[in-house]
């Protein structure tokens, strides 16, 4: 029986890396292959990307690869390391080390637009409000782009009801999805309440 359960112990692990490997390495990217819309109240349509959406990709990888050390600089792309403990964090598995690599390129690109219009207006609040009205605002612009980047990122999953998208910590794991939904960053998924 010891034997049997060794074997099968071993036949996973084999498996698994020869499917983590070539994440860790850099070699799987992303890919949109399909667009959903929203047609009226609890509708959803699903088509398949058309050159523009493909285009938008392409200049999001584009943006970010141009800008990546200026936004580096500016604090906007932080290096923190995602935690290692394996019970809870199964991205490690995939080459995900830092938590920027838990956003495809858009994403990454929304959070970043969002954080520096966010940044741009502490000033002005600081400048209209007394400090403790102002830290508080300042704070809930924070909390918003925390629920920004759980509802907006690759370990986000669908919910049950194929109109909501499920959040990164819904599951109180982060194991990346090989397919995740993708809000669209130009107000909804301010927005998002789940």
């Amino acid at each position: 029986m010891q034997q049997d359960i060794d074997k099968w112990v071993n036949y996973v692990a084999k498996e698994n890396d020869y499917i983590c490997s070539p994440s860790q390495k850099s070699k799987l990217g992303h890919q949109l292959y399909a667009v959903s819309l929203k047609k009226g109240k609890g509708n959803l349509e699903f088509r398949i990307p058309n050159e523009l959406d493909l285009l938008g990709v392409k200049k999001a990888e584009k943006y970010l690869q141009d800008k990546w050390f200026e936004l580096e600089t500016k604090n906007l792309i932080a290096h923190e390391a995602t935690p290692t403990n394996p019970q809870y964090s199964m991205i490690r598995n995939y080459g995900v080390i830092e938590w920027h690599q838990c956003f495809n390129p858009r994403q990454l690109l929304t959070l970043v637009t969002y954080v520096e219009i966010i940044n741009d207006a502490k000033s002005k609040i600081q400048g209209e409000y007394e400090p403790e009205k102002a830290e508080a605002i300042i704070t809930y612009l924070g909390l918003i782009i925390s629920r920004c980047s759980d509802f907006n990122s690759r370990l986000t999953c669908q919910k049950e009801v194929m109109t909501h998208i499920r959040g990164a910590s819904a599951t109180h794991s982060l194991n990346l999805m090989w397919n995740y939904l993708e809000s669209n960053g130009a107000g909804f998924l301010f927005n998002y309440g789940g």
